[in-house]
């Protein structure tokens, strides 16, 4: 609560600096320690270092026999956080691909944008032609983009925990630390004139509209505190042919170890 008073008040006497340093963390993810594994999966991945944009990001592969798959974590995460997925994928012969954005996991950090981590999805679904796609939070923004402008070819696709829009995303998150919606507009304005960009040009709700030959499954909490179930629901009546899997009592990040949500990403992509 301190530190909510604290942002209103700093909002009304230096609305400057506080959109420069939000402006700050929508264009640089936060430095994380690395979490710990809780199982082996990762010690017997391939890893490779590729170069993209002269930045060092780590790569992984599951060799598997059977279908591809790629794993596009969100902002400020990395593919760790789909360690107990890829286990099951692995476990049922899937080749599994996941990589680590520039500034996230164990990639090298940089200076590094939501459109350098749009670049990069297209790079590695494009470099391997991978058609089936499971990603988490943000991770879906690209990835839709992507595919609803005919960019790249994707045949089934698992949305875990996905925001509607970028715009109600950075207002959600926004909201948690006390930051006014005037704040996050100015911001907003900030971003789009850097990059001559809409940011309602940002829109999974919108996106969805031209992805009906896309297979998709959405899976969300209930008691998510940093994306509302709500959002996802309106992705999923844009998706014609979606499914939606609404998950009891859980948030963000637990839902990744979810047993069912697991169990049903597996039976949906083996179908």
């Amino acid at each position: 609560m301190i530190n909510k008073l604290f942002i209103k008040i700093l909002s009304l006497i230096a609305p400057t600096f506080v959109v420069n340093k939000l402006y700050n963390t929508l264009n640089n993810p936060r430095p994380r320690t690395p979490t710990k594994h809780r199982t082996n999966v990762f010690s017997f991945a391939n890893k490779e270092i590729i170069k993209f944009k002269g930045i060092n990001i780590q790569n992984y592969l599951w060799d598997g026999k059977g279908l591809e798959v790629m794993l596009i974590h969100g902002w400020e995460g990395s593919a760790l956080n789909f360690e107990k997925i890829i286990n099951v994928l692995v476990d049922n012969g899937f080749k599994v691909r996941a990589f680590d954005a520039p500034s996230h996991g164990l990639s090298e950090d940089s200076k590094s944008t939501m459109y350098d981590f749009r670049e990069l999805v297209y790079y590695m679904i494009k470099k391997y032609s991978t058609k089936n796609i499971i990603t988490h939070s943000f991770g879906a923004v690209p990835t839709t983009y992507l595919a609803a402008n005919k960019k790249i070819f994707i045949k089934k696709m698992v949305l875990i925990a996905c925001p509607n829009n970028f715009y109600d995303w950075i207002i959600d998150i926004s909201s948690k630390f006390g930051i006014e919606k005037k704040i996050v507009d100015l911001t907003i304005d900030k971003i789009e004139k850097k990059y001559e960009m809409d940011i309602n040009d940002m829109s999974v709700a919108e996106f969805a509209k031209d992805l009906k030959k896309v297979e998709s499954l959405i899976i969300h909490g209930n008691i998510d505190k940093i994306i509302p179930i709500e959002k996802p629901l309106e992705v999923y009546k844009n998706w014609e042919g979606s499914k939606f899997l609404e998950l009891k009592n859980l948030g963000h990040s637990k839902i990744l170890r979810s047993d069912e949500a697991i169990n049903s990403l597996l039976n949906f992509l083996k179908k």
